[in-house]
């Protein structure tokens, strides 16, 4: 098959090299020098043209029961998405490259905590306390709203 287009030769490169890696071969190593350097490649050209295979986009679901729930109830059940893991690479790669570009010019507000390293909701309730703390030396009032999203962050 000839690729026509920047899109069709990523797709087609991208098939190719999932297909390869995951061969089992008794006397390759896992990421030799010469897989990093087609990853390389690979992921320089998806950056380059802004195009992510379609294969990658693609996830197969599975549902797992959770602990002491009725199997009959929808809600009982934690939808899972299994993705290309060459993929998932790429987007920890990007994942890096951008929090580094955001430490590095401050563009994130010290107080926001969610998905950054070193960081915990503990930081916010100790901020929220220390305020709170503040607030009421200077006999002043302060409200506070709490949402609790129930079980949007569960675990397997």
């Amino acid at each position: 098959m000839t690729a026509s287009t920047d899109k069709n030769k990523v797709d087609l490169f991208a098939a190719f090299f999932e297909k390869e890696i995951f061969l089992d071969k008794s006397d390759s190593l896992p990421f030799h020098q010469q897989v990093t350097e087609h990853l390389t490649h690979l992921f320089n050209a998806i950056i380059s043209i802004g195009y992510i295979p379609t294969e990658w986009k693609k996830a197969n679901n599975i549902l797992i029961l959770k602990q002491k729930k009725d199997k009959n109830q929808p809600s009982s059940y934690r939808p899972i998405s299994l993705l290309s893991c060459i993929g998932k690479l790429l987007e920890k790669i990007i994942k890096q490259r951008l929090t580094t570009e955001l430490d590095k010019r401050n563009i994130v507000p010290a107080h926001q905590s969610g998905l950054r390293t070193k960081k915990s909701t503990m930081y916010n309730i100790t901020r929220l306390k220390r305020y709170a703390k503040d607030q009421l030396g200077k006999q002043r009032h302060s409200a506070t709203i709490f949402f609790d999203i129930k079980a949007a962050f569960d675990s397997v």
